[in-house]
């Protein structure tokens, strides 16, 4: 404990500088987080553009691979026929008409 009121001053001003440079430091350390906060941002929104992006490059692909294609949509002359001959038969399904075929009674 200081015994005199000069050294009690002395320690005061003492602790102050040290909360004064604390306080510096914390200020540095708050200025860098927000600068790697708005880094960040801007990268999460690049990458957010990257993968909207890849989504629709995907999609664009799947309905390549996937969608229908001129040669498999052919018919040939005979199924044009049988269709005339049996005509399809109307099933309601869930959320859609399906056309079916009648059997022909052959054999």
């Amino acid at each position: 404990m200081p015994v005199n009121i000069e050294e009690h001053i002395r320690l005061l001003e003492a602790m102050v500088e040290q909360q004064k440079i604390h306080i510096q430091s914390q200020d540095a350390r708050i200025l860098e987080q927000e600068q790697t906060i708005a880094e960040l941002r801007t990268l999460v929104d690049e990458l957010r553009l990257l993968k909207a992006g890849l989504e629709e490059t995907l999609d664009e692909f799947k309905r390549h691979l996937f969608g229908t294609k001129s040669e498999k949509t052919k018919t040939t002359p005979d199924s044009t026929v049988d269709e005339t001959e049996n005509p399809p038969v109307k099933t309601t399904v869930k959320e859609h008409t399906r056309m079916k075929k009648k059997k022909s009674q052959e054999g």
